[in-house]
């Protein structure tokens, strides 16, 4: 585990998945501590896929790839590349073991930042193949909601009207159900996680806040790079996902192909994407 820190704040990383599992702020925990009774992750990070992948299969150039939901990188022990007192930069490589669920070469980069109190996390995509590499990247960050999950309420930076694409099992569907109209706060209701997630596709705001209904507890978390933000809790548990993603799971309806596939990104030879997102501890 590797330990940043600065006046304010305190994260603790794994190698394994480069994955935060520690964010506190005089010795208040803010993220899920992966109590295995409900889910044993904390911060995942989703590559090269983000969701479901239909039968686990993705159809690249006419070949078939067993390629799981959610990607592989959460599984995999990081290359610690760079610490500092208040940074660290972790490495993914393509591997013999990758390349046999995904054909492409690459590094993949996770870099955390602290700033006063918040952490930045900056995700690095390189391709090193010599074809166009499809892609995707997200996170699945849960926050503690000690209280309970109906004590909080998700806070939008202004106004706005949400439809949740509905899920047919992992996969998505062809409807969708308003969850919000004309407001800037949701209040979180277990009843919304009975079908598993809240999808907010092309997501209007690049910031949600998760506030405590008394004010005491409040984090901000900042997405300006991504396109679709989830909402994901275990029926039961003390926490909520709240996950930036540049991807989507498949449709229902889906021919398997990873270069159609919705959400996904695509990188020529040789280049290389940045997505950042930030966590920031109010009160």
């Amino acid at each position: 585990m590797i330990t940043i820190k600065n006046e304010f704040i305190r994260a603790e990383i794994s190698e394994k998945g480069a994955e935060l599992r520690s964010l506190s702020v005089l010795g208040k925990e803010y993220v899920w501590q992966a109590d295995p009774e409900f889910w044993g992750k904390s911060c995942p990070i989703l590559f090269p896929v983000c969701g479901g992948i239909k039968d686990e299969e993705a159809v690249i150039d006419g070949k078939v790839y067993k390629l799981p939901r959610h990607g592989f990188a959460r599984d995999c022990i990081f290359e610690l590349e760079e610490v500092t007192d208040t940074s660290a930069s972790f490495l993914l490589r393509s591997s013999e073991k990758t390349l046999e669920i995904y054909p492409f070469n690459f590094e993949f980069r996770v870099k955390f930042a602290l700033e006063k109190k918040s952490i930045r996390v900056t995700y690095g995509v390189k391709n090193l193949s010599n074809d166009v590499m499809y892609y995707s990247v997200g996170s699945h960050e849960g926050y503690s909601t000690p209280e309970g999950l109906e004590e909080y309420d998700i806070v939008f930076p202004e106004k706005v009207t949400l439809y949740s694409n509905d899920l047919e099992g992992a996969l998505l569907g062809d409807t969708a159900t308003l969850v919000i109209e004309d407001s800037n706060t949701l209040p979180l209701k277990t009843e919304y996680f009975e079908a598993d997630t809240l999808i907010f596709r092309d997501i209007p705001v690049k910031s949600v806040r998760l506030r405590k209904k008394d004010g005491s507890r409040e984090i901000k978390v900042s997405f300006p790079d991504f396109d679709h933000l989830m909402l994901w809790t275990v029926m039961g548990a003390k926490f909520i996902c709240i996950e930036a993603w540049n991807g989507l799971s498949d449709h229902k309806d889906t021919d398997k192909n990873l270069k159609t596939k919705l959400g996904i990104k695509a990188l020529s030879p040789s280049s290389s994407d940045e997505f950042t997102h930030s966590i920031e501890i109010v009160r």
